[in-house]
């Protein structure tokens, strides 16, 4: 042991500046542990300590207590608070991986290790069912372990790594010379030559009136938003009265942003009463920290955006309507992922704002090349992206996830895809792609390559006690539809059913709208019904574009969520499609409930569901199963309001029996935008001026103006009907 521990390759390593990573897998795991820790104490000199694990777990606060005989203070969180330490850095980060051995956790953690410091994790088993994430993967006693195997060998394939275990040590230091940082000065604060491109770029911001976003976005630990911070100073010094809106997912996340502000000579740091940082103030301008439900409507000169694809997109899009001068930020290739959410946001910026991306690469925690950032984008593939395909279409086929690890460039290709079908991604998203063993990955291949993927999941088949627990509002993770469809609607016989649900179903850009997922859908749906399944399905945040292409493809809504998801706001919904008669009749019949609840709770449940997604929802469900019967009187009074005698709101009751009696028809021969119209003012009851944002329409005037032609259209299909 004491071989590679005083090894002077690894102490050379981390005189370059360059992070090392150990990882101990042993049964004498703390054996190995102390060993280390008492090495590194007297060789390395190391002092910041950070200790992670979970608590309550037997046996987990004796581990700690043996670690602290080595340094009186450390500080340890648990993994599941563990966000709270992002934007510290530390000498040593000892991860206690005995109970729990989670990707977002590692790599969340492993990231706050200085330039020059040690990250140990140690287990006695890595791949272990019992661990706690990896428990959540077990179904009928089963559990792959294709994701700990790839990281083993990533291990001892790389430069830089320590890997123990008891068969040995492997180890190869990384001692190429580091590049030297090209230092800058920015009044007086050290920057690198990025952020000061960052601080340059910025002027453009305010070269005109007209709406200006900044976009800046650079892996971890490049110093985005410190950066942002110096550019907020600088304008608070500049301008007198000039107040900015800071906003992120947590205050805590905003730390950087304030410390960067206040580095400039004069600037005064306001605290909370937790000691972190709340505001910035320099004379009469001032810069504060605000939660974005709050940041969206507040008052100022500019708004800064703090990790950006973390924050609910409808609060980003009523910022962006309130604010003309925005500066964005947001981490690519980060543990938490941004996906679908960072491109959909971007561009719903570019058609209000004119907006300039900036993008970072020089690190300023550690050297470029630093072999632990290098292994932690490999073994959680943070940084993959799309290459270019070329070639004629070969077709779908299943790929199987021994095939995936086996061929790292198929593994990186086809889950680059999946990344891209996600609004949220995660470390956790690869372990479950190659452990999980009840599931399918279809792939489209054009020329050897992957051009679209899916990713499916085996549901249901419950027996009468699992059911019966979903019927008690108990949950089952592994069994998203199920569980909705018997624990939410009471549809007790579905449990039994046995399905497919596409968990991600995706497409290279560039190929995208060209049936490449419609082929994917087909073959997904051809191998359920080979297998003798009952139905398969999907559930999504509900977006108009995504719920288009699944009614498109023959499926039906029978579910949305009666709360909207917080995280990305925006309402869950759930799409099936039968695959025997008696199944398919009763989808129908859950499709046709969906229009009744969604029209009775419009104005409450579904009060902030985008209307062109509610109308969407309308047309793609049977007619209501109750007649609503409009007397000549409701005809009389919507005339009145189209001859402009009366305002809407005198005759709201007769447009309400008017839609409705309208959704009781077979079909509905109103556009969908008549009908978003109609959603918006007649079932969700939102104001002139509250329709006109939620479907941009320019104004509470332009609203109502559209509104007298969709009542119009609605009047002349029920005369029609009535004829």
């Amino acid at each position: 042991m004491k071989s590679w521990i005083l090894a002077e390759g690894l102490v050379r390593q981390l005189s370059l500046g360059y992070r090392a990573l150990v990882v101990i897998e042993s049964r004498d795991y703390m054996g190995y542990l102390l060993e280390l820790l008492k090495s590194a104490k007297e060789r390395l000199g190391l002092k910041k300590v950070l200790y992670a694990f979970h608590p309550w777990k037997e046996g987990a606060k004796d581990r700690l207590k043996a670690v602290k005989g080595f340094w009186s203070e450390i500080d340890d969180v648990d993994y599941s608070s563990s966000e709270s330490v992002l934007g510290a850095t530390y000498d040593l980060v000892v991860l206690d991986c005995v109970d729990d051995f989670r990707p977002n956790y590692l790599a969340r953690l492993i990231d706050v290790v200085r330039g020059g410091g040690l990250a140990i994790i140690y287990s006695d088993d890595i791949s272990s069912p019992s661990k706690l994430y990896k428990s959540t993967l077990v179904r009928h006693g089963r559990v792959g372990d294709l994701f700990e195997e790839r990281f083993r060998k990533l291990l001892k394939a790389k430069e830089g790594l320590v890997y123990v275990n008891d068969e040995g040590v492997t180890f190869k230091p990384y001692l190429r010379p580091p590049r030297i940082v090209e230092w800058r000065n920015f009044k007086g604060v050290r920057v690198t030559k990025d952020q000061l491109k960052v601080l340059e770029e910025s002027d453009f911001l305010f070269h005109s009136e007209d709406p200006r976003a900044l976009v800046i976005t650079a892996p971890r630990g490049r110093g985005k938003s410190f950066v942002t911070g110096l550019l907020v100073g600088s304008l608070l010094k500049g301008h007198e009265g000039f107040r900015v809106v800071v906003t992120s997912p947590s205050l805590l996340n905003s730390q950087e942003v304030f410390r960067g502000a206040s580095a400039l000579k004069g600037i005064e740091a306001l605290r909370a009463k937790s000691g972190l940082m709340k505001a910035v103030r320099f004379g009469s301008s001032a810069a504060e920290w605000l939660p974005p439900d709050m940041a969206s409507y507040a008052e100022g000169d500019l708004l800064v955006i703090d990790e950006f694809a973390a924050i609910p997109n409808e609060l980003l899009e009523e910022a962006l309507r309130k604010w003309r001068k925005v500066i964005m930020t947001s981490t690519t290739f980060g543990y938490e992922g941004s996906g679908k959410a960072f491109r959909k946001f971007l561009e719903r910026a570019k058609e209000s704002h004119l907006v300039k991306h900036v993008t970072m690469e020089e690190p300023i925690r550690f050297p470029h090349g630093d072999p632990v950032e290098a292994f932690v984008n490999d073994a959680f593939l943070l940084k993959v992206e799309q290459g270019k395909v070329v070639g004629e279409s070969e077709g779908v086929r299943e790929v199987s996830r021994e095939e995936l690890t086996n061929s790292e460039s198929l593994l990186r290709s086809a889950y680059s895809i999946l990344l891209t079908a996600h609004y949220r991604n995660s470390p956790d998203d690869l372990m479950f792609l190659l452990d999980m063993e009840f599931q399918k990955v279809l792939v489209n291949f054009r020329e050897g390559k992957a051009v679209g993927v899916a990713q499916l999941v085996y549901e249901g088949g419950l027996n009468e006690s699992e059911t019966e627990k979903l019927m008690k509002g108990e949950e089952n993770p592994g069994h998203l539809i199920p569980q909705r469809i018997v624990g939410f609607l009471g549809l007790k016989e579905f449990g039994r059913l046995s399905g497919l649900r596409v968990m991600r179903i995706a497409v290279l850009e560039g190929f995208q709208r060209k049936g490449f997922g419609s082929q994917l859908l087909r073959k997904a749906e051809e191998l359920a019904a080979s297998e003798g399944l009952d139905w398969i399905g999907s559930s999504f945040v509900g977006d108009y574009g995504v719920l288009s292409f699944w009614v498109k493809n023959g499926y039906l809504p029978v579910y949305v969520t009666s709360r909207g998801n917080e995280a990305l706001a925006g309402f869950s919904t759930i799409v099936l499609k039968g695959l025997k008669p008696d199944v398919t009749e009763l989808v129908r019949r859950l499709n046709s409930k969906l229009k009744e609840r969604l029209v009775l709770t419009a104005h409450q449940v579904y009060y902030k569901m985008n209307p062109k997604l509610m109308a969407l929802l309308l047309k793609s469900t049977g007619p209501l199963s109750w007649n609503v019967e409009a007397v000549e009187e409701d005809f009389r009074a919507a005339e009145r309001y189209l001859d402009g005698e009366v305002p809407y709101n005198a005759v709201a009751h007769a447009f309400h029996k008017l839609l409705l009696m309208a959704l009781s028809l077979n079909d509905l021969p109103l556009s969908e935008e008549s009908l978003a119209l109609m959603a918006a003012r007649v079932l969700q009851g939102r104001s002139w001026s509250q329709t006109a944002v939620a479907l941009n329409l320019g104004g509470s005037s332009n609203a109502e103006k559209a509104f007298r032609g969709a009542a119009r259209s609605l009047l002349n299909v029920l005369i029609s009907n009535r004829a």
